[in-house]
């Protein structure tokens, strides 16, 4: 039998090894290089390469559609195993094991209707942050009869210009 404190070893190593995975993923997503995948995992690429965004999100529905899976095989082995033993304590068993996987599809269902609820975009994993685009002045100038103050031609130092004018 596995000791809880060998349980949680291996968790946080396997938790580590993963974040340390994502770290290092989305630094060479953050600068800019593509990466090009040795075996395409479904729903993580584009055109033979791939990013940090595309990766992250096939990978949030690859695990959805494998925790489905795999609670479907084990409701499906704890009904079989259920029909098959004669044994009580092993019917007692099986009944644990259904109820587990139950529980597993209750759960996924929920946080997938919950998430759907609060907002569907929150599905449809986007790490993508807009770019807000700035226009530059079409002409600054600074003259003597402004005081030396610079003038933009545009919106760009408007702000800056109405509170210089205030202050003076």
């Amino acid at each position: 039998m596995i000791s809880d404190k060998t349980i949680k070893i291996i968790f946080f190593l396997t938790t580590g090894v993963f974040l340390a995975f994502i770290a290092g993923f989305g630094l060479v997503s953050a600068a800019g290089t593509p990466y090009v995948m040795l075996e395409k995992i479904p729903g993580t690429f584009s055109g033979g390469t791939t990013n940090f965004e595309t990766y992250f999100s096939g990978l949030y529905k690859l695990s959805m559609g494998l925790a489905l899976v795999l609670a479907m095989f084990q409701l499906s082995r704890g009904g079989f195993e259920y029909l098959t033993t004669d044994a009580f304590a092993k019917k007692t068993d099986a009944r644990e094991t259904i109820k587990n996987a139950l529980f597993g599809l209750v759960l996924i269902l929920i946080s997938f209707l919950l998430l759907k609820t609060i907002n569907p975009d929150l599905i449809n994993v986007q790490l993508k942050i807009p770019k807000t685009p700035v226009s530059p002045p079409t002409s600054v100038s600074a003259t003597p009869s402004t005081g030396g103050r610079v003038v933009a031609g545009n919106g760009v130092f408007n702000e800056a210009k109405k509170i210089d004018n205030n202050l003076t």
